[in-house]
């Protein structure tokens, strides 16, 4: 969690709105469902983009090394850990992080963010008994449509202050707010809010789209944007290097690209944005049959500095259609680019649920991956290896999806989006800045033909403290022979469990491995440990790698079957009977508004439900 001087943990308590004037909104919406609506409004370069399937920046939602062709080797910058440090045991170090808050507001005692009571100009809007004819200055003479509201927000004098409310109720279906002027300054941003005449049991205002260009200091706050038919951007910006944006408390539903946030190249970054308590769900794309690239994406980053995405639902992302039909490996569910023009940096990815997705992150090659729930996903993700940390994560219940990679010109093709969490050198840009580290994180039930963790072409990175149960496959590592270090690990293998530990261009000389536990129901004659191509009984391994204070014993924890489902089943009341679902639990988390904010719905409070049921430790919740 973000304290005032450091993260401490890898969420936050955040945010309750409080303008001045009438309560913002922030209240439950109802579902709609994505195609049962006009699609949303983007902007003329995106629709030029997207007429033949490509995204709004050149590599958007590439996954080929191509983008990354002119990245710089990788330096490492300190030596691995000594063999004589004692391993820490699986679950014990949280996050070593020591980053500032982002937030230029405060937060109030729930978490919220706390906007001011001294507004220069406050307008209302109402789609039902709003005029454009009214000065839209008070709540009984509010506007009526998005494009006077846009008008009026953009023309007003330099400087001045703006709050903009919409009536909770009111719907603007496939109607797009296009803003060129944010807000005056950080601590008074461009606020767009609920506005609920004190009924909260109203849902949140239904905009088709919000795009603010090139637009600084805005605040989205309280809004459904959808349902966006699997077409255009929910919310974006024009591929500029502005600066504070946030988005809480607010829903963006079935677009294909949900939310594009672009600075302009590495060196003229997006700098500062904010996603908090927000919901990013069904993003598939309306013109898959005739598009090679499918990208659908729940939120799209090019060009990021500084940013935090934090306690957020990303769910059913990137296909529609539950057979999987309309998938490719080109959709994700948070995808921040890190090709060389448009390098992403110190990007805080906090206590989200990431349920339901296919090759669900691809992250930032700085900066924190902490105490997320990924859940039911085929390949949870994979960050750089330049300095960043994936810490007190909980990925559980992968299960393998196939997908298509080209649709047109490989129609035949199909990919397995399978895998827990992988540290990959070949995604990162710019030079190298510090010790990747993977610590305390529970990998739980994977794939019966996938691994745990993996390592490619990365350097001066760090696995420790996790634990490693029900996989394939515990590490595989690629082309990261350099600094490299697995101490504390749990690596447990069940039924069709084949390998602990695949090393190529492994080198001893350069890698500290100590006390990390193994299991595989072969026994310590199963030649479970594949190092530099030779496939090696327990104790052959010891010898090739030096490792240390090590075990092969089987690991008995205190109940390895806890999942979500169960987490549900034994919630006082039994809200869904004594066979919950995750579908269950996903539709209470969309729930979720600053109105009715349930501690037992948020991610952190779910996670160290199942570290206890593999006896680790948990991370505090405020």
């Amino acid at each position: 969690m973000l304290k005032p001087a450091q993260l401490v943990s890898s969420f936050l308590i955040v945010a309750t709105v409080a303008c001045g004037g009438p309560t913002p909104s922030g209240a439950v919406a109802d579902r709609v469902e994505a195609d049962s609506g006009t699609p949303g409004v983007t902007a003329p370069e995106e629709d030029a983009a997207r007429a033949d399937g490509a995204s709004p920046s050149t590599d958007a939602a590439d996954t080929s090394t191509a983008e990354n062709a002119d990245a710089p080797p990788i330096m490492a910058d300190a030596p691995p850990a000594t063999d004589d440090a004692a391993p820490p045991a699986a679950g014990d170090g949280g996050t070593d992080a020591a980053l500032p808050p982002i937030a230029h507001l405060a937060y109030d005692a729930q978490g919220w963010t706390v906007f001011p009571t001294d507004y220069s100009v406050t307008l209302y809007v109402d789609s039902a008994s709003g005029s454009d004819t009214n000065a839209g200055t008070s709540p009984t003479s509010p506007l009526r449509t998005l494009a006077h509201t846009a008008s009026l927000i953009d023309s007003r004098p330099s400087g001045q202050t703006m709050a903009v409310l919409f009536k909770r109720g009111s719907q603007w279906p496939g109607e797009a707010l296009a803003l060129n002027q944010g807000g005056a300054a950080a601590d008074h941003p461009l606020l767009l809010d609920g506005w609920d005449y004190g009924d909260s049991t109203q849902p949140r205002p239904m905009l088709g789209s919000i795009s603010i260009w090139k637009a600084s200091h805005v605040a989205i706050v309280g809004i459904y944007i959808g349902p966006g038919g699997g077409k255009n951007v929910g919310i974006a910006n024009a591929n500029t290097a502005a600066t504070d944006l946030l988005i809480e408390d607010t829903v963006i539903d079935g677009f294909w690209q949900n939310i594009t946030i672009q600075g302009a190249s590495s060196a003229a970054p997006f700098t500062d944005f904010r996603m908090r308590r927000s919901q990013s769900i069904n993003a598939f794309d309306a013109n898959y049959a005739t598009t090679d690239e499918s990208k659908p994406q729940g939120i799209y980053a090019y060009a990021l500095k500084d940013a935090l995405i934090e306690e957020n639902v990303f769910d059913h992302n990137a296909y529609k259609n539950d057979d999987l039909s309309d998938a490719t490996e080109f959709g994700h569910d948070i995808y921040v680019s890190n090709s060389a023009s448009g390098f992403s940096f110190d990007v805080q990815i906090l206590g989200n649920l990431v349920s339901r997705g296919l090759h669900s992150m691809k992250g930032p090659a700085t900066g924190t991956i902490e105490n997320n729930l990924f859940d039911d996903d085929g390949f949870s993700g994979y960050m750089g290896s330049q300095g960043g940390s994936f810490s007190a994560n909980v990925v559980v219940d992968n299960t393998p999806k196939s997908v298509h990679s080209f649709h047109l010109s490989q129609p035949n093709t199909l990919l397995t989006q399978e895998g827990g969490f992988s540290v990959d050198g070949s995604m990162s840009a710019g030079s190298a800045n510090g010790l990747t580290t993977v610590n305390a994180n529970l990998f739980a039930r994977g794939a019966a033909s996938a691994f745990g963790l993996s390592a490619n072409n990365a350097a001066n990175f760090a696995f420790t403290g996790n634990v490693v149960q029900g996989w394939q496959e515990c590490l595989l590592s690629w082309d990261s022979s350099v600094l490299f270090t697995m101490t504390g690990n749990q690596c447990q293998g069940t039924g069709s469990f084949a390998t602990a530990l695949e090393l190529h261009d492994f080198m001893p000389s350069s890698s500290v491995l100590a006390g990390n536990v193994y299991y595989g129901p072969g026994g310590t004659g199963a030649k479970y440990f594949l190092m530099n191509g030779a496939a090696l009984t327990y104790a052959q391994a010891l010898a090739m790698s030096n490792e240390t204070r090590s075990s092969f014993n089987e690991v008995t924890y205190p109940d390895a079957t806890v999942s979500v489902a169960s987490y549900v089943a034994q919630l006082p009341g039994a809200p869904y009977g004594s066979s919950p679902t995750l579908a269950n639990f996903v539709t209470e988390v969309e729930k979720q508004s600053k109105f009715d904010w349930r501690q037992e719905y948020r991610v952190p409070t779910v996670n160290n439900y199942l570290r206890g049921g593999f006896a680790m430790a948990p991370v505090p919740v405020p």
